[in-house]
């Protein structure tokens, strides 16, 4: 056993992290806001679970958040957002990271996205 866990286990993991069949998390591209609502439109979607963090206003369209104060400004993870809208004092920044997990880094006003589909 590795590490408590049966060897063939380990093993066949170790193997999925090779092939790239287990991602991390990747960047996020930020869109612009008329794709972005065009894209929710087309998906019939909104981004209607608003709330406030860390003086940023932030909204997405499903899944659970969760938020706290890291070095630098805020940063909230999400359970399946599909969509994330950020607004700072800097802008709107929009998001769509897809199904799976994403998190959202707030610093200086800018806005970083990584998200693990």
């Amino acid at each position: 056993m590795a590490f408590g866990f049966p060897r063939a286990l380990a093993l066949s993991s170790l193997a999925l992290c090779a092939s790239g069949a287990l991602a991390g998390p990747a960047p996020c591209r930020r869109i612009a806001p008329d794709e972005f609502a065009a894209r929710l439109e087309a998906l019939r979607i909104l981004p209607g679970r608003h709330f406030r963090f860390g003086g940023a206003h932030i909204a997405r369209a499903s899944g659970r958040a969760s938020c706290r104060t890291a070095q630098g400004g805020p940063t909230c993870r999400f359970s399946d957002p599909v969509a994330v809208q950020v607004t700072t004092g800097r802008g709107r920044f929009d998001f769509l990271p897809g199904p799976g997990a994403a998190s959202i880094t707030v610093r200086n006003g800018e806005v970083g996205c990584t998200a693990r589909g």
